[in-house]
């Protein structure tokens, strides 16, 4: 089973057809598709080395990549 949008919390994002690596929720929030499997997208989570995104289908589905950096000031 999938979780619903973490933003709206009623719908299931679904593939973007302008941007396949992404997923799309109706309300309008985009979040990265997992590099796993092919239903599941990435949510922040915070472990015990920080936060990183992870598959919301964890334990099922073992996807995750790094957060991206925040750029620095000059």
């Amino acid at each position: 089973m999938l979780r619903s949008c973490n933003v709206c919390g009623k719908d299931l994002p679904a593939e973007d057809t302008a941007d396949p690596d992404n997923l799309i929720c109706s309300c309008g929030a985009t979040f990265p598709a997992c590099p796993e499997c092919s239903d599941g997208w990435l949510i922040e989570r915070k472990g015990k080395w920080g936060k990183f995104l992870s598959c919301v289908r964890y334990p099922d589905c073992m996807g995750r990549e790094s957060l991206p950096k925040a750029k620095e000031r000059s």
